[in-house]
């Protein structure tokens, strides 16, 4: 990516200080996004590469699992591809309008997503795949299930980590 300026770059520092250095950041780098203080440059890229490598791995539970079912490679990666996931719908779409602006109003109900999750779950067992993150997700909608909440957008399932971590994710509004 360097060689082509196919990079994003995250650089955290004062406004004034960033400003200095734009025309550099510019010059290697497609897309520069300042973050705000000093070392959320960092915090940013880190935070992004753990949500990639944690979604790679549960990918990978899919997929095991979905070969070890019958379905061919090939086809599953494909569908992973065309369908919501591989278009980025849930970064791009349906976590903007639902999560980060507070609203559960449903569009697609945990208890419905509960339910997909509970068959994949009783498929990763029938095969014997295990599938421990997809296994702590299924916790989580329960959790909320629990709640009362099933008939709300699944996204309000990400409230319950909110609630641990004492911290809300909004955007202001649009």
């Amino acid at each position: 990516g360097a060689q082509t300026r196919d990079l994003l770059v995250m650089a955290g520092g004062d406004a004034a200080s960033f400003a200095r250095a734009r025309p550099l950041l510019d010059a290697i780098a497609k897309r520069v996004i300042h973050t705000g203080a000093i070392g959320t440059g960092s915090i940013a890229k880190i935070m992004h590469n753990c949500a990639s490598f944690t979604l790679d791995m549960l990918i990978a539970e899919c997929w095991t699992t979905g070969v070890k079912a019958g379905i061919d490679a090939a086809t599953i990666v494909r569908v992973f591809n065309e369908a919501a996931l591989g278009q980025q719908m849930s970064l791009k779409v349906r976590l903007p309008a639902t999560y980060l602006r507070g609203d559960f109003a449903p569009r697609f109900s945990l208890a419905l997503a509960r339910k997909d999750l509970g068959l994949a779950m009783d498929l990763a067992r029938e095969t014997k795949t295990p599938m421990r993150l997809a296994a702590l997700c299924e916790q989580e909608l329960t959790e909320a299930m629990a709640r009362g909440w099933a008939g709300r957008d699944a996204s309000i399932a990400l409230t319950l980590q909110e609630e641990r971590a004492g911290a809300e994710v909004r955007l202001p509004p649009a």
